[in-house]
């Protein structure tokens, strides 16, 4: 990293440091920790990201959630990330530390409906280069790879994938470079929902977020994330200290919002790595509220 990059880490860092106690650290997973590759099955944290947050989740005060798109048997493949808060399937499921995720069972009818989308996928667009991928509530067609050699049948496939979705009655998502249909909301099935889109509708990063916030009491809140998925909790953290939007080639920070941006996960990585430097420190300095215990802090746990 280039000395004005770490420069600009430990100014963000120094931020993130002055926010009030306790503080949550939430942190999106693909393109925000781990960085996007053509097939998503092989994203991984890498090792070194995953001791920083280890070393941030270990400090007094201090707790990081995960918060992805993902299922979290998906999750889990990515990153040893049962000891941290887990908000899975963009905000539809809520894990605490250490807690094992419920099976997933859904209805014939809601079976059907994805399981019809995704032998279209797979009779039409896998052959044309888009993955297919299969989650507990949820089917995503990739285009990355697609994108790179033909950018118009990229734009088309994913065109075609949301009318799809929604002549089944299924909701589209867009995503970077990724069309992925969930289940629909109350109103076209009748299920009851409730604040992250009901017990298998779509989820809100967001609400999703805010309800972790009340949960945990904290006081201070970062979020970082790299889509469009990921407004919502951008704009909560925002409101309650900082945000943090990932930048990548295909998604610039969006225009209004209240709050920073860091050049791809690489950059993340450094400002979380100058935040637990700076925690450490400031925990071991004589003195210092954290050396003398600090203020009081959010439960552990399951609560």
């Amino acid at each position: 990293m280039s000395e004005e990059g770490a420069e600009r880490a430990e100014r963000t860092a120094a931020r993130i440091a002055s926010l009030a106690r306790p503080l949550l650290i939430a942190l999106d997973v693909d393109g925000t920790l781990a960085p996007i590759v053509d097939d998503p099955a092989a994203a991984q944290v890498p090792a070194a990201t995953a001791r920083t947050l280890e070393r941030l989740d270990a400090l007094p005060d201090v707790q990081v959630a995960l918060v992805t798109g993902r299922d979290a048997t998906q999750l889990a493949a990515m990153i040893d990330g049962a000891r941290y808060w887990r908000v899975v399937e963009h905000g539809r499921r809520l894990l605490a530390p250490h807690e094992a995720p419920a099976e997933v069972t859904l209805t014939a009818a809601k079976r059907a409906g994805l399981d019809a989308f995704r032998a279209r996928a797979e009779r039409e667009w896998a052959p044309a280069g888009a993955r297919i991928e299969e989650k507990a509530r949820a089917v995503g067609v990739h285009v990355r790879e697609l994108a790179t050699s033909s950018p118009v049948e990229a734009k088309r496939v994913l065109s075609e994938a949301a009318a799809v979705a929604r002549e089944l009655g299924l909701a589209p998502r867009a995503g970077r470079a990724v069309c992925e249909v969930e289940l629909p909301a109350v109103g076209a099935t009748g299920d009851a929902v409730g604040a992250t889109g009901g017990a298998d509708g779509p989820g809100d990063k967001g609400e999703a977020l805010a309800r972790l916030i009340a949960r945990l009491g904290v006081r201070g809140v970062v979020y970082a994330g790299d889509d469009v998925t990921d407004l919502p909790a951008l704009e909560v953290a925002a409101g309650r200290g900082v945000a943090l939007f990932v930048r990548s080639p295909e998604r610039e920070a969006p225009t209004g919002l209240a709050g920073s941006a860091v050049d791809g996960p690489g950059a993340l990585a450094a400002v979380l790595g100058a935040l637990a430097t700076r925690l450490d420190a400031c925990r071991a300095a004589p003195g210092s509220p954290a050396a003398d215990g600090g203020p009081p802090g959010a439960t552990r746990g399951s609560e």
